[in-house]
């Protein structure tokens, strides 16, 4: 019985000793095993386009007569290359363009020419181009018309469509006017002050709006006369400047319509 206690009370001894706060801070402190696990697929992601995206979609492009493409073929303006030369037969692009339009115009058209394509079977996507013509039958001031083209974006987003907003690229009214004052009683110059500041407010607030930005007046071929890529009215332009037009609106298409994919490892 004696050797029993005694041995209980060398092994408590021994314990007692092993787990002291002076053995956890000595020369040898305890060893911490770190685990390795493989990383997870979720945290490995890369952009890809969602290639289904025209699938069953329908890209209404809303307007003046810069969508409408005035003075050309029906085929020449960007709604219809945007068609052709891209999205073949996968998704239906349609012109809203009116000739004279503006953004009161096209709000006030909103029932007529944009609700009734909305289908929530497919995807919804509308590409609006004013406040050019804003100013130039009313003068309408800069911040103005650009509030008044903000709240027509922001009312068809909240409907569910995807909106892309598109910034004013050069135009010079003297030609097309054969006058010094617009009808809204800007000159030239005014007219392209109130466009710059337009542009830079679509630049900064876009994303309060709409879902993306196609910046047609930061394009070096649409920020001066040029004919190749504008008629001689230096408001319309060519089909020519419609092919770079298209060109933008289609990347931006794809741009917002990128997802994110997880990549295996």
């Amino acid at each position: 019985m004696g050797r029993i206690l005694i041995f209980i009370f060398f092994l408590f001894s021994c314990r007692k000793e092993s787990f002291t706060p002076a053995a956890s801070l000595g020369n040898n402190p305890p060893l911490h095993i770190a685990l390795q696990f493989p990383q997870k697929s979720s945290d490995l992601i890369e952009e890809a386009p969602t290639v289904s995206y025209f699938t069953n979609a329908i890209i209404l492009c809303v307007g003046n007569s810069l969508t409408l493409g005035s003075y050309l073929p029906a085929d020449e303006n960007y709604p219809a290359q945007l068609q052709r030369n891209h999205l073949f037969d996968s998704a239906l692009v349609v012109n809203k363009g009116i000739d004279g339009g503006t953004t009161e115009l096209m709000l006030a058209r909103m029932i007529i020419d944009i609700q009734p394509s909305f289908k929530p079977t497919r995807r919804n996507l509308l590409v609006a181009w004013e406040i050019g013509n804003d100013i130039y039958q009313y003068g309408t001031k800069d911040t103005a018309a650009f509030e008044r083209f903000a709240n027509y974006c922001a009312s068809l987003r909240q409907e569910g469509w995807q909106v892309i907003a598109v910034t004013l690229p050069y135009r010079n009214n003297d030609y097309f006017t054969n006058s010094l004052l617009t009808p809204g009683g800007d000159d030239s110059v005014r007219f392209a002050e109130k466009s710059a500041v337009v542009n830079n407010l679509l630049r900064a607030d876009w994303k309060t709006f709409s879902d993306g930005l196609a910046d047609l007046a930061e394009n070096s071929a649409l920020s001066g006369y040029n004919p190749t890529f504008y008629q001689a009215d230096h408001v319309h332009l060519t089909a020519d400047g419609y092919s770079i037009v298209e060109k933008i609106i289609f990347d931006k298409i794809v741009e917002i319509n990128t997802r994110k994919i997880k990549k295996p490892i």
